[in-house]
């Protein structure tokens, strides 16, 4: 569209760059960044070799780049190979597979409320502190994949409880204390996503102005994050490239730098 309006405007004689007047939508740049590195620890439908995902990255890649990772132990390797996202949504969609399962795991977390002895409730250890449901995450809603995996940690005693109690899915495999742990890494790589976008979603007024200094925030934070997920570097490597790819582009549009020039000059008028 951007294309065939300065295609017009040229015929017309009026100067427009499409490139220097395109204003990407920032949420959505930064769910591309998110699931770019997702897409290095879950492959979903299985990649054959020789396929590519939607970004582009083949199954050799993915396991040339999770293999190659210096940090990570045999046990944490096996624990992203085994596609952890896909299994927790495997498992949420079990729980919510109908009326009858939604209520019967709705009584489970109303019974893990009410234990009194970590021992009483099965082989976890963790006691739930309020009654909520699993969530589902959504393609086109921002952070629902960290939604997702949050309830899903918050609530696993109870996953674990309904699917030992039921004998249709009982044989149906869970998480061992690696993949929780990997699991729960995951989630906090998510969640510095979902603070940055909760940043420009919290604003009343137009946001183009912050919406520079917020890719600067979020690359500094996925820097930091390298040092305190060590195990996950590979991942926020490809999400931090992603990011300043986007970041660049937004560069070469002028617009950004006038927003952010009016902000600064009417924050100094005496009104």
């Amino acid at each position: 569209m951007m294309s065939a309006l300065d295609l017009e405007l040229t015929k017309r004689d009026i100067p427009f760059d499409c490139d220097g007047n395109r204003v990407r939508c920032f949420p959505h740049v930064i769910n591309i960044a998110v699931k770019t590195g997702l897409s290095f620890v879950t492959t979903l439908p299985p990649l054959q070799n020789g396929q590519t995902d939607d970004d582009g990255i083949s199954a050799d890649e993915i396991s040339a780049v999770l293999f190659d990772n210096p940090n990570n132990s045999e046990e944490y390797r096996n624990a992203l190979a085994s596609d952890l996202i896909s299994r927790v949504r495997h498992l949420v969609n079990l729980c919510h597979a109908s009326g009858n399962c939604r209520d019967d795991f709705r009584n489970t977390v109303l019974e893990g409320n009410s234990v009194d002895d970590e021992s009483d409730y099965s082989d976890t250890t963790m006691l739930l502190e309020r009654v909520v449901v699993l969530l589902r995450d959504v393609d086109t809603r921002w952070s629902s994949t960290f939604f997702m995996v949050d309830r899903f940690l918050e609530l696993y005693p109870a996953i674990c409880q309904f699917v030992q109690n039921d004998p249709k899915i009982c044989d149906t495999e869970l998480f061992s204390p690696v993949e929780l742990q990997v699991l729960d890494d995951i989630r906090e790589y998510l969640f510095a996503f979902h603070s940055i976008q909760e940043l420009a979603s919290a604003e009343k007024t137009p946001t183009l102005s912050i919406v520079l200094p917020l890719y600067e925030g979020l690359i500094e934070i996925l820097g930091l994050m390298k040092s305190t997920l060590p195990n996950l570097s590979h991942v926020i490597d490809v999400s931090l490239e992603k990011l300043h790819e986007y970041m660049n582009k937004a560069r070469v549009t002028r617009i950004y730098g006038l927003a952010m020039g009016t902000i600064l000059v009417l924050s100094k008028l005496p009104f």
